[in-house]
């Protein structure tokens, strides 16, 4: 049984119209459409790990924001429920 599928061309000058005609004719037996993508193979990716870093840096981001509102509200809760002032309180903590 021949090669079918995807190939891989390493140089340009290695793809002809011999080998286009052979995936057309292989894509109309199988799916009844001679229909073919062609797309760049890049051999060593590296923007898809650039991609998953900066998605979880701004992810730990987020949750950082988050939890910081989450306890100034926390805080602001406490304070009206002992009736004290979020300034006054902010400016004993500093001191």
């Amino acid at each position: 049984m021949p090669l079918m599928g995807k190939r891989y061309m390493v140089k340009k000058k290695f793809f002809n119209l011999i080998y286009l005609q052979q995936a057309k004719s292989e894509a109309a037996a199988a799916f009844g459409n001679d229909g073919v993508y062609l797309e760049k193979y890049i051999q060593n990716p590296r923007h898809i790990e650039f991609q998953v870093m900066l998605f979880l840096f701004l992810f730990l981001i987020e949750i950082y924001y988050l939890t910081e509102a989450w306890r100034l509200e926390n805080l602001k809760e406490i304070l009206s429920v002992k009736n004290l002032d979020l300034g006054e309180t902010l400016k004993l903590g500093m001191t």
